[in-house]
């Protein structure tokens, strides 16, 4: 049954389009890693929509793979906590169809440290991981009559834990179509982290409680003081902080490729083009609040309480389009793709657009009651009662246009000197350039309300509020520039040519330049508003308090850097590769100490 060409095409398209959820990012052998990226595996071409037609048989990733990180190590049980599978295979029906299947997932919470001062003397008495909570009691004899009339409790908890979600998949399939070779490749996925410590100082700058600084983690405490001849509390407060931060990441792209066999004066060459569309969507938000309050007896209706709030939301959205071209010429065919001697050039050019918004809105309350919770009288009112309301609330917009432009080089060779030794070399230039244009808008309010608690309203009452705002053009671009040249070299050794040595050398230059320009655009003096209770308002005009300056920021940054690595490759059987990555230095210098071989990087892929 013969299938016309649309049809095939088609059935790739279809195929790709059966799967869901993926990561940027694809997982990179363990022979390209010790090598330098010189040097390439089967993992680095069964995602690759031309390169995965040719390659045979069935391979199969597990958990084993260690494709994740490469940095974990099996017999020290420390892994990314993340199931990982994938398969390469021709299709089940059309045979000449070639087909790889990549998914990974987690869904994973790290308990964190957390400690609580049990009886609050200023000393950490108790600590823990994760949630942890404690119950304080202490009596005490205060007129030393033999028995306890006071008693202490504290309440206490704290909550420190880090949680990781995450599903990716891609999905790559390639088909002969005539004399060409087309393939695609799928993916999207989704990164979840959720945190819950504060994003900076809050509730310092009261009278009472201690407030948290950066980093804190989300607590709670009540203070009880009780006194026990007649059962009545003397005293009591409670202090509590709720942080969130929750971010997340998304991503869906695909990419076709074509590759056709083209004359060339030098022989037989593979010329491929490829074409891209990605989207990136990250999000991040935080909801934190701080609260305190605190009753003054024996007056039960004075009391004392402030709030300290901080919500943000920063949402970042990007589309790429990418298209690009490369000729690969094999000179030294060695039965399989990875082992060939070839080289290849090609460019590639990535141009995205996108949004940008970041808003911040920080409202803060304090409410006093005085006597006694108050010690001074901000008017000089010498009463018995007077309340007084503080608010301040900032609020930032920054939101504008997104733009990327990204320009990829490359030529590399790789020589098979003879049936022991394989040589590779490349270089490679990216430069990326990446740039916002926003526009900025900063509004603070600060309220104060102050009341003679009686029966009439006086010059002694009063509101006053004060605004103040800022507007800016901001433009912020990064331009980075890196060079590579990566070396490296494979040894076989042993009769049998079941082990593999390698090396590598990747030498780097890197180049960044950042461009931060903010312009001042408009400006709104500080404006105070007093109205009195007797109805006077007056308003107070403060152009001295309104000076703002632009800004311009040029920095640029050059380096060199050079990182070598190794790695091992034993085969015992044709169903089985296993590979060592960097396994000397990490934990020990000498293989008879048992953390070598707990610190050991390996992956093991299996050929059915």
């Amino acid at each position: 049954m013969k299938i016309n060409k649309v049809a095939c095409v088609c059935i790739v398209i279809l195929f790709i389009f059966l799967t869901a959820a993926i990561s940027q990012e694809l997982p990179k052998s363990f022979r390209n890693e010790a090598t330098g990226t010189a040097l390439v595996d089967e993992l680095d071409l069964v995602y690759d929509p031309i390169e995965i037609s040719f390659v045979d048989s069935v391979r199969l990733f597990t958990n084993l793979s260690n494709m994740v990180s490469t940095d974990e190590e099996f017999m020290n049980n420390s892994s990314d906590n993340t199931f990982l599978f994938g398969i390469s295979a021709p299709a089940p029906i059309f045979k000449k169809m070639h087909t790889s299947l990549l998914v990974k997932y987690n869904n994973y919470t790290t308990p964190r440290d957390v400690k609580i001062d049990r009886d609050m003397d200023g000393f950490f008495d108790v600590s823990g991981e994760g949630d942890l909570e404690d119950k304080f009691i202490a009596y005490s004899d205060t007129d030393y009559d033999g028995l306890f009339d006071l008693k202490r409790q504290f309440d206490q908890e704290a909550h420190n834990n880090r949680l990781n979600r995450q599903h990716q998949v891609w999905l790559t399939g390639s088909l002969p179509v005539g004399n060409l070779v087309v393939g695609g490749r799928f993916g999207m996925g989704k990164t979840v982290t959720e945190t819950q410590l504060s994003p900076r100082s809050m509730g310092k700058i009261f009278l009472y409680g201690q407030g948290v600084d950066v980093s804190d983690p989300s607590f709670f405490r009540q203070m009880l003081l009780v006194n026990l001849e007649n059962d009545s509390l003397v005293d009591s407060y409670t202090e509590q902080g709720d942080f969130e931060g929750l971010e997340s990441s998304d991503f869906i792209g695909f990419a076709l490729s074509a590759m056709k066999i083209l004359n060339m004066p030098w022989g037989k060459t593979e010329g491929r083009i490829d074409a891209g569309f990605q989207k990136f969507t990250d999000e991040f938000s935080s909801s934190n609040h701080y609260s305190f309050h605190k009753n003054d007896f024996p007056v039960e209706t004075a009391y004392y309480s402030n709030s300290d709030k901080l919500t943000r939301m920063e949402t970042s959205s990007e589309k790429d389009i990418t298209v690009g071209a490369s000729l690969k010429r094999i000179f030294r065919p060695m039965g399989q793709r990875r082992y060939d001697g070839y080289w290849r050039v090609g460019v590639h050019y990535t141009y995205g657009f996108g949004k940008w918004e970041d808003s911040e809105k920080t409202p803060r309350f304090e409410h006093t009651f005085a006597p006694p919770s108050m010690p001074t009288n901000p008017t000089g009112y010498d009463s018995t009662f007077q309340e007084l309301v503080h608010r301040e609330t900032a609020e930032m917009v920054d939101e504008g246009d997104i733009s990327l432009q990204s320009l990829f080089v490359s030529a590399n060779t790789q020589i098979p000197l003879n049936n022991k030794v394989t040589f590779g070399m490349g270089m490679s230039y990216h430069r990326r350039s990446y740039s916002y244009e926003t526009e900025i808008t900063n509004f603070t309010r600060n309220e104060t309300l102050f009341e003679v608690l009686d029966d009439t309203s006086t010059i002694e009452d009063f509101t006053q509020i004060r605004d103040q705002s800022v507007g800016y053009d901001n433009f912020y671009k990064y331009q980075r520039c890196v060079f590579n040249v990566p070396v490296g070299l494979e040894y076989v050794f042993t009769k049998n040519s079941k082990w593999r040595i390698r090396f590598g050398a990747l030498f780097s230059f890197h180049k960044t330049i950042t461009d931060d320009v903010r312009n001042v655009t408009n400006t709104q003096p500080s404006v105070t508003r007093k109205e009195t209770g007797d109805g006077e308002v007056t308003v107070d005009i403060n152009l001295n308090d309104s000076e703002y300056a632009s800004t311009g920021e040029h920095i640029e940054d050059i380096y060199t850097q050079t990182v070598y690595t190794y790695g091992l490759g034993f085969y015992p059987t044709s169903n089985l590769q296993i590979d060592l990555l960097g396994f000397w230095g990490k934990a020990s210098n000498t293989i008879f100490d048992t953390e070598f071989w707990r610190c050991l990087r390996l992956s093991m892929t299996v050929r059915l």
